[in-house]
């Protein structure tokens, strides 16, 4: 007979910017976390930008790499949003949101997930591993690894193309339909 797992709080299964800001947020309130990422060293490919009054407050200025204090739309006509949008640096938030020393961080694919004893959850990750815990969160973007794989039929997605400036040359429109 096998020993019991140690059970963690928190499993997040995906290791890209929702799932490390899941366990950075989780682990600054005390619990004990553990992140499953095939790949944790990879750079992000994307690039984010938001609204800078939805930004949390616990991600630092540092973060922000350009400001377009008041942001517009080009369409048929000129639309003034009167909100300021930001251009984060994917490098600087990458930085920030996985250097958490308190949260484990582990290689590998998550398969599957199973009743334990307890309450608690099995992760299973390809191999067979297990990791024991109270709550999941499924932060494998698209391929939702644990939560019923890709949708089926039409989903909705946004596409953008853009350029990357240097800060001095940001434009004012935050999109240009023209």
């Amino acid at each position: 007979m096998s020993a019991p797992l140690p059970t963690v709080d928190l499993v997040v299964v995906g290791g890209g910017p929702a799932g490390r800001a899941v366990a950075l947020r989780a682990h600054a309130h005390g619990l004990h976390v553990v992140v499953t990422d095939p790949a944790p060293g990879r750079p992000w490919p994307a690039t984010y930008g938001a609204w800078a009054d939805e930004l949390p407050s616990w991600l630092p200025d540092t973060v922000v790499a350009a400001r377009m204090p008041d942001a517009t739309a080009v369409a048929r006509t000129t639309h003034r949003l009167g909100r300021e949008y930001l251009m984060l640096s994917t490098t600087a938030l990458q930085a920030h949101l996985t250097d958490t020393p308190g949260v484990q961080v582990v290689e590998g694919v998550a398969t599957d997930v199973q009743p334990a004893p307890g309450g608690t959850h099995d992760v299973v990750l390809r191999g067979g591993r297990r990791l024991r815990t109270r709550v999941v969160v499924d932060a494998s973007g698209p391929r939702r690894v644990l939560s019923g794989g890709t949708a089926a039929g039409r989903r909705a997605a946004q596409t953008a193309v853009g350029l990357v400036l240097p800060a001095d040359e940001v434009p004012t429109a935050f999109m240009d339909w023209r």
